[in-house]
Formats: C-alpha cells, structure tokens, sequence
C-alpha cells in the first residue's frame, strides 16, 4: 500500500517532458514541446570520443520518424566546434545535437534535461545515479520516460523499446 502511495505521488510531482528545454549546439534554447505527439530518443554520447558503432545504431533509426537527440558529454561540460561536428556527422535531418554537458551530472545547471533524464522527481520513473555515455532514453509520444538502455545493449533492446 505504502509503495503503491509512493509511485503515485512520484507521478504528481513529476516535471512533464514538455516542459523541459535544452540548449543546441547552435546556442538555440530548443523547448521539447516541439517534439510533442512523437517518440523521442535521447543519446548520451561521448563528446571527445564518440563510439562511431554506437552513433551508427542511434543514426539508423533517425530517419524511421521518430525524433533522435544527441546530448554529448565530457569531463568539463565544454566542447569545441570540430567535437561538435564530429559527433553530429553522417546522422541525419530528424537529429537534433544538444550543447555539451558533463559526465555525471545531475545538477540542474548544468543542463534541464540531463537534470529531467536522471532524476525520479522529474521524470517520474527512472533514478540515474551516473548519468554517462552510450545510454539511451526512450520518451513516449505523450511524454512519458519509458526505457532506459545502457550501453552495450542489443540492437534487439532499442528495438522493442521503441514498440
């Protein structure tokens, strides 16, 4: 009874995706109301060494019509133009690369969605005690963190993530 209360007022006091911007590497605040009514899939990728295997499965289902984001991250929360580029290359229209923002980070400050991906109180489900690279976030049409998939999963996970 007492964890049923629990996951409820989880719920209530969740922050809604909508609700949630980030900044693009364009230094654009990008609200994710934008992306209402769409499956959205939010990559964490390493910003100064991006797994190219990785970003070839994320870039593979960026044009099935679903809504891809890329949010790179390092050690400094910086980045520089060319690892900007580097990790944005060859992935396509429906991809959206974020500013970079750091590893682990679960302070607001350093970035509203990363903020909203970890924490239970945002999001409703999921605590991210580390937030790194290779992790894959699922966010339902009406806005609703629906899997998280860690690095190293089988193209088979993302696939029924995204059913």
């Amino acid at each position: 009874m007492i964890k049923t209360l629990s996951i409820i007022a989880l719920y209530y006091l969740a922050v809604g995706f909508y609700s949630v911007s980030a900044i693009s590497t364009e230094g654009k605040t990008v609200s994710m109301a934008t992306y209402k009514d769409k499956t959205v899939v939010i990559a964490l990728v390493d910003a100064v060494n991006p797994d190219l295997a990785f970003l070839s499965k994320i870039g593979g289902i960026a044009n099935t019509g679903l809504q891809v984001i890329i949010q790179p991250l390092n050690d400094l929360s910086t980045a520089s133009a060319t690892e900007a580029k580097t990790v944005s290359k060859n992935l396509g229209s429906n991809v959206l690369v974020l500013k970079t923002a750091a590893f682990g980070s679960r302070d607001k400050a350093k970035g509203e969605l990363i903020y909203w991906l970890a924490n239970a109180d945002q999001n409703g489900h999921f605590q991210i005690d580390a937030v790194t690279a290779n992790t894959v976030f699922v966010v339902s049409k009406d806005g609703e963190l629906k899997s998280v998939l860690a690095g190293g999963f089988p193209d088979k996970a993302l696939t029924e993530a995204l059913q």
